[in-house]
């Protein structure tokens, strides 16, 4: 029975050991997260420094075959954008979609963790009950016994 609660303490310890990593290793997603979400914030505020932006503003060659991007100077929703930026900002957008994606499995992954813990924890406690009822019934046998043998002494007298 010692050797049962010792293999389920030992059990105990690597689910929240592992679960330990787990959060550790979300914990550092997350920051990654945050930083690449900052530097995004910043470039957008500071406006991005693309070689278009330091391109000179006249081509020698004509507009259509300029070696410039195609850009919607205008859209109907606003400020257009060159093609670099929207497929930079697509393969963003696709990222961070895939990140959340990581999260949320991470998430659940921890619930599922955090579960196995509290199942584990229960088991331990049962254990725990179970071995003191039973040093209960061996203290109370072992009253019996010398209880008995001090019968058997007197009446062996």
């Amino acid at each position: 029975m010692q050797a049962k609660l010792k293999a389920l303490e030992d059990k105990l310890m690597n689910a929240q050991q592992h679960s330990e990593e787990e959060f550790a290793q979300h914990e550092e997603e997350v920051r990654q997260m945050r930083e690449g979400h900052n530097m995004q914030l910043q470039r957008l505020k500071g406006g991005l420094k693309t070689p278009t932006f330091y391109s000179p503003k006249t081509s020698p060659m004509s507009p259509l075959f300029s070696a410039r991007s195609p850009r919607l100077d205008k859209t109907t929703s606003g400020q257009g954008m060159s093609m670099n930026e929207a497929l930079r900002t697509q393969s963003l957008e696709k990222r961070v979609a895939e990140l959340e994606g990581a999260l949320g499995d991470a998430d659940k992954e921890m619930e599922e963790v955090v579960g196995r813990m509290n199942l584990a924890q229960i088991e331990v406690m049962e254990l725990q009950s179970a071995r003191d009822e039973a040093m209960r019934q061996t203290r109370k046998l072992q009253a019996a016994i010398v209880a008995e043998r001090e019968k058997v002494d007197s009446l062996m007298k």
